[in-house]
């Protein structure tokens, strides 16, 4: 898997369950209103697929969090614990 999709991925999830929000509530928050399922998308995102620019810039917006966390790359998510991040081989 690369390591991109899986890092933003990553910090979709962690950033949801920080607001403590299930993916039907991020969903529903993006404007999951009958078109195209955001629940699924999500789903998607948190497992390695990478969200649209335009669908990480409204997931930013949504949860909180500096649009660079889903486009920088070299952020850490905690620089004094990055256990968590993916490696590259």
């Amino acid at each position: 898997m690369d390591v991109l999709p899986q890092r933003v991925g990553q910090r979709i999830k962690r950033d949801r369950e920080t607001k403590g929000w299930s993916q039907l509530q991020l969903a529903n928050a993006l404007g999951d209103v009958g078109g195209p399922s955001y629940s699924n998308r999500i789903s998607l995102w948190e497992n390695g697929s990478l969200p649209s620019e335009e669908n990480r810039r409204r997931l930013a917006s949504v949860l909180g969090v500096p649009v660079n966390r889903y486009f920088d790359w070299d952020q850490p998510d905690d620089p004094d614990n990055d256990e968590d991040e993916p490696r590259a081989a």
